[in-house]
């Protein structure tokens, strides 16, 4: 099958921009999305450095829930939860029970 693309491939190609968050698996949000959309739309610039802010910002928060997750975890530095934390530290973003409304932190669905 050379140079026909393949199903798969064509469902990707073919998502909505606001599926990349979900696709990434955390790396990006869907700020960094709204960013993207800016700059297909002719704002280029103002496109640009809406991603570069989200984008560092959705990284500080997974870093900061990487920490919160090897705080929860102690100090047995061999359990399971601690190396989940750790390979979770700059890429995917996990979400967190938030202890006040009961609601779920992490990107928007």
């Amino acid at each position: 099958a050379v140079g026909k693309p393949t199903h798969d491939m064509l469902f990707i190609l073919n998502q909505p921009f606001a599926r990349m968050a979900k696709l990434t698996g955390g790396l990006i949000d869907g700020e960094v999305v709204a960013g993207l959309l800016l700059i297909v739309n002719g704002r280029f610039w103002r496109g640009l450095g809406a991603c570069l802010r989200a984008f560092r910002a959705n990284r500080r928060a997974n870093r900061a829930t990487a920490r919160r997750l090897a705080a929860a975890a102690g100090p047995a530095g061999g359990s399971v939860a601690g190396s989940v934390a750790g390979s979770v530290a700059g890429s995917v973003a996990v979400p967190m029970a938030d202890p006040v409304a009961g609601s779920v932190e992490g990107p928007a669905a």
